[in-house]
């Protein structure tokens, strides 16, 4: 207070209490709400969207083009003088000049509602030691970079005014310093509407007295909060852009800033929805990839816009500049993905028109460039994690200012480090279902075989060479350790990673693009990796199997464009090698739910009991378990050779027996899991044969859930018992589980 001659600290809410008697139309009331909000307005009566908090005359406002006039007059400075000087650094001098009259100012209300501390109202003059929180942050560089060009403000003012009279420096040697104009310039930084700090800007900045303490609320639709008003007399409106109630803080939109931009502001909020992260890419130019660049980014767009050229394209010009914006809500633009496309091009192939394929949407300059493309972006996503590094742990105690400010920026550290993870989710799953664009238009292309077959082979040579030059591991080491998405948690990264095992197998069998793999449980993986509850360690094992074969299988087709089918095939004698081991289907916490509210209960053909142990175990299920000793060849179908014994070591719940049991308990619901090997057989028909009941809950495949890589009506249940469920029950409910490479398995309450 005493740097800036303060004689004493002023109450701001009184201040603008005072500045209220201007109002046309006030429906707010000024409050403190301490620490880190700081003076606001709260509701003095419901506000419905759409209606008016708050209207003041337009002549209240200050202008920059006024004040600058004003400040000129008051020094007496000619016409030619102060050349370099900016109306935004007239508007800090007016700021100074109107503090330092102090009660005397015309216009004192306004000046004592302003904060006196310019740390309120920018982080970039935060103890460096609370700074060092960003890591890497692109918000920490705008912090560093904002100070500078508030240094390089002040000096070219401290230059003007050196250079002029006597009387117009001890005019402003009272008021001006390095620290006073660094305070006005926050001011107008935090507070300021429409202002621009370029120096060229033409369109004149405003301070709104009252207008400019609403406090901000990223959550509000996109709208205009900001109207003019429809009197005689010119005002301005500021706009409710939801319903608020009596009592509840009126808040606006400062517009889609993210945290990077709001910690200028002096402030940052939680989980924002507009959180961004700005990529400068330099691409090379030439007359053939000109119209493609000025194809993806116009040269009309501004530093408003997402995405802009900073150093536009010509024929001429070796090399062009872009700056592209990923947000929470876009991480990918389609403009990013354009520009390194046509890194990953030669001239040649763009003047001959070979590689243009524009008929698709997903590969526009073929698969082979598509996948390249993509393998850059893994490689830049993990290079822009690096330099934001690790979170840093919050001190066990800390007092205020310093604990509100920290969590600020460990929410702009969090945002930006949950952008980073989207951006990278999204090139990875682009990836992944590149495969499935890939099967597109390409069948009569191939004179025999599937399209699999034919790019496999052609990717042979590729995938050696990339194993043996260390390409291979590079890869499977970025998907290690590479975040994805929304979640970092190691369990929804398992998840991620099992899908896309997933989705390579389907394309391995030609039935990637089918409706049941369109519809297989994708957003689920997440929820039942992250909490397995009563499954247990065998989802455990799942995730943690799929995860290490997605990351391999991915890693190889990202620089090589096909896969090993020799290990493919390794990996799918394994899954079967844990399911006899343990059980058919992976359990889920809403399916043992499901099944164990239908008790009391009786399974046949239970292999090693897994499911009947976790139900019995985790909700004292009250089941009756039972399965053959060994393989029965009376059930057995006709083309399928007997095995002394399908599955591993059995449980203690699992009792001797098989459908003769279900008629000594027609009391209990029975239950069938995979009781048809391959689709084939009688045993599940001869249980339901024995079965009395009106209930059935059924485990495995069935029309509509299988690929039909083994039968029409999948692998779990012969024909003939498929039918008559479907004639005689009535499909109640239907829950996806976790499925193995090439399995469609469901529960199913009839």
């Amino acid at each position: 207070l005493h740097t800036h001659g303060m004689a004493q600290q002023t109450d701001r809410a009184a201040a603008a209490a005072a500045l209220l008697s201007t109002a046309t139309t006030c429906s707010v009331k000024p409050v403190d709400f301490g620490l880190p909000r700081g003076v606001g307005f709260v509701c003095e009566e419901d506000v419905k969207a759409g209606g008016v908090f708050l209207e003041v005359p337009a002549k209240s406002a200050f202008t920059s083009d006024w004040a600058s006039s004003e400040v000129r007059k008051e020094l007496n400075l000619k016409e030619g003088e102060w050349t370099e000087v900016t109306n935004q650094d007239y508007f800090c001098l007016w700021l100074l000049l109107e503090r330092e009259r102090g009660a005397s100012s015309s216009y004192s209300h306004f000046v004592q509602e302003l904060p006196e501390d310019r740390c309120e109202m920018c982080a970039a003059y935060w103890p460096e030691e609370l700074l060092a929180t960003l890591g890497g942050c692109e918000a920490k560089v705008r912090l560093e970079e904002l100070r500078e060009h508030i240094s390089e403000a002040y000096a070219r003012v401290e230059t003007a005014v050196k250079a002029s009279s006597e009387e117009v420096q001890k005019r402003l040697g009272t008021c001006l310093s390095a620290d006073s104009y660094s305070w006005a310039r926050c001011v107008l930084n935090s507070r300021q509407f429409q202002g621009s700090w370029n120096k060229d800007a033409k369109s004149a900045g405003m301070l709104l007295p009252l207008g400019d303490m609403f406090n901000h609320d990223s959550d509000l639709p996109l709208g205009d909060c900001l109207v003019r008003g429809s009197g005689a007399e010119p005002t301005v409106q500021f706009v409710a852009l939801r319903d608020f109630s009596k009592g509840e803080e009126a808040l606006i939109s400062y517009g889609r800033d993210g945290n990077s931009h709001l910690l200028e502001r002096g402030f940052a909020v939680e989980n924002n929805p507009h959180d961004s992260v700005d990529l400068v890419l330099g691409v090379e130019c030439s007359k053939e990839k000109c119209p493609h660049l000025l194809s993806a980014i116009p040269v009309s767009a501004t530093e408003g816009d997402d995405c802009m050229w900073r150093d536009q394209p010509t024929p001429s010009s070796p090399q062009a500049e872009a700056r592209l914006r990923l947000r929470r809500s876009n991480p990918l633009p389609e403009a990013l993905l354009m520009l390194v496309r046509l890194e990953c091009l030669e001239n040649s192939d763009l003047a001959s028109g070979r590689c243009v394929k524009s008929d698709r949407k997903i590969a526009p300059f073929g698969e082979d460039c598509e996948r390249v493309m993509l393998s850059k972006l893994l490689a830049v996503a993990e290079a822009m994690l690096a330099r934001l590094g690790a979170a840093q742990p919050l001190p066990e105690s800390e007092e205020e200012p310093a604990k509100s400010r920290r969590r600020m920026l460990v929410h702009a550290f969090e945002g930006e480090r949950a952008v980073l993870m989207l951006f990278a989710e999204a090139v990875h799953r682009r990836l992944v279902n590149l495969l499935v664009a890939m099967e597109e238009g390409k069948a009569d292309e191939l004179t025999n075989g599937t399209y699999w077959f034919y790019r496999i082979q052609e990717a042979k040579p590729l995938l050696a060479e990339a194993k043996q030059s260390g390409d291979f591991a590079e890869a499977f080491n970025r998907l290690q350790s590479l975040p994805l998405g929304k979640g970092s948690s190691p369990a929804y990264q398992e998840a991620r990673h099992a899908w896309a095992a997933s989705k390579v197998f389907l394309w391995l069998h030609d039935v990637a693009r089918s409706k049941v793999a369109e519809a297989s449980a994708d957003e689920e993986l997440a929820a039942w990796a992250e909490s397995p509850g009563p499954a247990g360690e065998y989802l455990k094992l799942y995730f943690e199997k799929m995860a290490l074969w997605g990351r391999y299988l991915v890693g190889q087709f990202a620089c090589s464009g096909g896969f090993d089918v020799s290990e493919m095939n390794i990996m799918q004698m394994e899954s079967v090698s844990i399911r006899n081991q343990r059980a058919w289907s992976v359990p889920t916490p809403e399916a043992l739910r499901l099944i164990a509210d239908q008790g009391p209960l009786i399974e046949v053909g239970a292999g090693n009991g897994l499911w009947a142990s976790l139900l019995k175990d985790n909700f004292d299920c009250d089941i009756l378990c039972f399965d053959t000793p060994k393989w029965d060849a009376r059930f057995g179908a006709e083309d399928e050779p007997g095995v002394d014994q399908m599955m591993g070591d059995r449980l203690k719940i699992v009792q001797f027996g098989g459908p003769e049991k279900i008629e000594e308990n027609s009391e209990r619901t029975l239950v069938l899991m995979w009781p048809d090997y391959k689709g084939a057989g009688r045993f599940a028909s001869s249980c339901l044969k024995e079965y009395k009941g009106e209930k059935l809950i059924l485990v495995g495949e069935w029309f509509g859930s299988t690929y039909g890589l083994v039968r029409q009506w999948g692998q779990s249940f012969s024909k003939d018992f498929v039918e008559s469920v479907e004639e005689d029950f009535t499909l109640e409910t239907t829950l996806k589980l976790p499925c193995w490479p090439m399995a469609a398995d469901c529960v199913m309450l009839w």
